[in-house]
């Protein structure tokens, strides 16, 4: 369903970006060259710079592949979030190579950046309906619904009939046809939609059947009308996706966003800053402190290492704060409430989620991700992969530090197998939904659940 005027949108969105982008940068450049006396050819491979990484990050989070009308708030999403990896990647730029006033000309540029930003996507939400309303191509089309479990289509048309630049004419399969052969009722739809005077016809089928796939080209072909066939895959699977390898289309069983290279990059990217951030500004000086206090209290090591499963079920060395004493059950016997087992130390630790945060090293050097299906004990993942027949989809992603599951009720000790079988759904819900927004929403509910408090941390 591309058309030139979604080309010219997102042509037009480029190009005020890329004005808006030049006015911040000799915007902040001129103010800095006043304030130290200099010239612009000082801050000029800086230009080169900030453009460079402009086309990379706007390439990363796929804004000019975003269709800014159907998804405006995905296309100002996208935005922010290019804006705010250009500023860091800039910023470490700028730090490498020295530059003067660094930080007086970055407060200048975001400042200016982010209200051209602004000023241009409020701009394009309140214009473009009216240059859609005159110049915004309009495509008649008539669909061909056989099926009514196929009926999707017409509504969602009719609906989003401006988005799509589409005006739905809905012609019922069964309706004038019941007493003819499928041949001649193909024939007498493709006659009425040709004298209508369309050019393009959607037909929906239940599944792929080449003997009736032919018949409608040889009927598409006779009035010279393009044939577009929608297969309701849904009857049997329950979120097909196809991707394409090479020019083979493949249907895949469940759409993963992770498949897609741009989407590991930048959630390892992610990864990476995020864990850095927490090891440099918390783990510093957070830990000679945990460590002394687990020493004082119990005999033992300041870590608990314990074999967990990660990635495509591969084993791999999780780290905790031991917040238990020394036992022989600490790889077939999970946490309960009141566990005799727990320091009182790390009761606390346990309560505030601090037994956690050495695996923000496992997240740095590779083992785990800070959002993700939680890592089980290996003991649990033999138990639970015999019960729960999708249990070892979880594994498809790197385990998480928090997690779907877990911001929503299914953290700590599963009692029941029911219990587990929804923290299994919630964690294949993560899996093919997954983006930077919800990554971020997760971290957010679980710092709001830490300070909150929760009954299952223990």
């Amino acid at each position: 369903m591309q058309n030139k005027y979604l080309y010219f949108l997102r042509l037009a969105l480029f190009v005020s970006d890329c004005i808006a982008l030049n006015l911040a940068f000799f915007t902040a450049s001129n103010i800095a060259d006043i304030q130290r006396a200099n010239s612009f050819n000082d801050w000029k491979y800086s230009y080169f710079v900030i453009i460079l990484i402009w086309v990379m990050t706007s390439t990363v989070f796929k804004l000019y592949q975003l269709n800014p009308i159907n998804n405006f708030k995905g296309v100002v999403w996208a935005t922010v979030q290019s804006t705010l990896m250009q500023i860091f990647i800039f910023l470490a730029y700028a730090n490498f190579v020295g530059t003067e006033h660094i930080w007086y000309f970055l407060l200048i540029f975001i400042t200016v950046l982010f209200s051209a930003f602004i000023v241009s996507r409020y701009l394009f939400m309140i214009t473009e309906p009216f240059v859609n309303k005159f110049f915004g191509p309009k495509k008649t089309i008539s669909l061909f619904e056989l099926y009514s479990s196929n009926r999707q289509l017409a509504p969602y048309l009719n609906s989003y009939a401006m988005h799509h630049q589409f005006e739905a004419v809905t012609i019922d399969g069964h309706k004038d046809w019941e007493n003819e052969n499928e041949a001649s009722a193909y024939r007498h739809f493709f006659k009425e939609s040709a004298e209508k005077g369309l050019s393009e016809v959607y037909v929906s089928l239940p599944t792929v059947n080449a003997e009736i796939t032919a018949q409608l080209q040889k009927e598409a072909d006779r009035y010279g009308i393009r044939l577009k066939l929608i297969y309701n895959y849904n009857r049997f699977i329950q979120s097909p996706f196809l991707t394409n390898i090479g020019n083979i289309p493949v249907l895949s069983l469940r759409k993963e966003p992770l498949e897609d290279i741009n989407n590991i990059v930048v959630k390892r990217l992610f990864d990476i800053v995020f864990s850095l951030l927490v090891i440099v500004l918390i783990l510093s000086w957070l830990f000679p402190i945990i460590a002394l206090l687990i020493i004082c209290e119990s005999k033992g090591d300041v870590f608990f290492k314990q074999m967990r499963n990660g990635l495509n079920g591969k084993q791999f060395q999780c780290y905790k704060f031991r917040s238990m004493r020394i036992n022989s059950f600490g790889d077939i016997l999970q946490a309960r409430e009141n566990d005799s087992r727990i320091t009182t130390i790390g009761k606390f630790l346990r309560k505030t989620s601090i037994d956690e945060l050495p695996q923000f090293w496992n997240v740095l050097i590779g083992n785990m991700s800070i959002v993700g299906p939680r890592p089980h004990m290996l003991k649990h993942t033999e138990e639970y992969r015999a019960l729960i027949n999708n249990y070892m989809v979880r594994h498809y992603l790197k385990p998480g530090i928090t997690g779907w599951a877990q911001v929503n009720g299914f953290r700590g000790e599963t009692q029941t197998l029911d219990l587990m079988e929804q923290r299994v759904e919630h964690d294949i819900w993560y899996i093919e939904n997954w983006s930077t927004k919800l990554d971020v929403q997760i971290i957010y509910k679980t710092c709001f659940n830490i300070f909150k408090g929760e009954s299952k941390a223990y």
